[in-house]
């Protein structure tokens, strides 16, 4: 190695550690200044507009997922991974609480979707099965937005829901 070439490739490393240096501390500095309360999707933006109350209250939100559909049932709705809570509440397009899913939301032993804000309860953890989904440390939540009909997707306006468990 020519020493051209080695003072080149100490060159080259040196460009790569302070872009590394400056993407981390760019990071930092938005994270930072973000709101600890603020989710924003494609156009969304929620503060505390999705807070519920009481033993009702989202405990530890992680996720969020917007229908982006226009048109059909579901169409706008937004669905908040409630982490702390193990289930998924559904709110409208303008925000209104429409149900809560999970084991045990309802106040029975199974898998409940409840549809009144003051009635629901935090699900219960654990591993369910396709026709009992239970939700033990869920991650991630997307909604199929594929338009649906001729040769859209089947599955349009579908929630996936991704635990650790």
């Amino acid at each position: 190695m020519t020493q051209r070439s080695a003072h080149s490739a100490c060159l080259n490393r040196a460009l790569r550690l302070g872009l590394a240096t400056f993407a981390a501390a760019l990071t930092t500095v938005l994270v930072l200044s973000a709101s600890a309360g603020a989710f924003v999707h494609r156009g969304h933006s929620f503060l505390a507009s999705l807070e519920t109350s009481g033993e009702n209250k989202l405990s530890g939100p992680s996720a969020v997922a917007v229908d982006e559909r226009t048109e059909g049932e579901g169409a706008g709705d937004i669905y908040v991974l409630d982490k702390g809570n193990n289930r998924v509440v559904r709110f409208g397009p303008n925000h209104e609480f429409l149900e809560a899913w999970g084991v045990g939301v309802g106040g029975g032993p199974g898998y409940e979707q409840c549809k009144e804000a003051a009635a629901c309860k935090p699900g219960v953890a654990g591993i369910g099965s396709a026709t009992s989904p239970q939700f033990d440390e869920p991650v991630a939540i997307a909604v199929d937005n594929a338009p649906s009909g001729g040769k859209g997707s089947p599955s349009s306006g579908d929630v996936y829901v991704v635990a650790n468990r």
